[in-house]
């Protein structure tokens, strides 16, 4: 005959789990319970999966961002070593009016060896522009450069005495453009430092010196001179 703990174990209403002794335990949560604690369980995993796929997403981003935003830009080629780009302003010059010392530059020449010759010597472009063999006289100023002499501390393009100015800005009959006067000293002169126009014309008539103008027409204009600058 079956005994009682083997009827408790098989029979068919039976919802506990045997015991040792035959007792039943406690009745485990109805089949309803346990699908709602199942559907609970995957909506929390599902959330947290959300909230992990979140943050990898705006991790990712914020790096992507980083890597595109606007770097410093690097220094151009023959830029200077601390980013500096190359000066757009032609090189000044040394030279000499009135006695006084003035700042200029060459941009423009109607001689393609004198162009090439001012590059040169300055590092820095200086146009062939032969057109300006046309301009006009009366358009133009004089400008004495020394092809011989002695050779100070600031010199001219041919390697001796800087160039001598007889104008300005504001005297009558400047112009930048300046018509090339070639200062020669001669055999048995004493050359010296000239510092005005009127020393210049004044040597020449003491038969010192020779003046040769081969009709080339410099832009030579002022960027420093005694009553102003640019």
């Amino acid at each position: 005959m079956p005994t009682r703990q083997d009827v408790a174990v098989s029979h068919p209403m039976a919802t506990g789990t045997a015991q040792p002794g035959g007792e039943l335990g406690p009745a485990g949560p109805p089949p309803a319970a346990r699908t709602r604690n199942a559907a609970r369980a995957h909506r929390v995993r599902l959330l947290t999966g959300v909230a992990a796929l979140t943050v990898l997403l705006v991790t990712a981003c914020g790096a992507t961002t980083q890597s595109q935003a606007p770097q410093p830009s690097q220094p151009a080629a023959g830029a200077s070593s601390a980013g500096a780009a190359p000066s757009a302003e032609p090189p000044s010059v040394f030279a000499w009016y009135a006695n006084k010392d003035i700042r200029f530059a060459h941009t423009e020449v109607s001689d393609q060896k004198i162009a090439d010759l001012l590059t040169g010597k300055k590092n820095s472009p200086v146009v062939y522009v032969p057109e300006l063999a046309k301009v006009p006289p009366e358009a133009t100023s004089p400008v004495y450069i020394f092809s011989n002499g002695i050779q100070p501390e600031h010199r001219g393009p041919l390697g001796f005495q800087g160039d001598v100015f007889p104008t300005a800005p504001g005297d009558p009959g400047y112009s930048p453009l300046r018509a090339l006067n070639l200062v020669t000293w001669k055999d048995g002169a004493s050359p010296r430092q000239l510092t005005s126009a009127a020393d210049v014309l004044a040597a020449q008539q003491a038969g010192e010196l020779t003046l040769q103008q081969p009709g080339i027409i410099i832009n030579m204009p002022f960027l420093q001179w005694p009553t102003g600058h640019r």
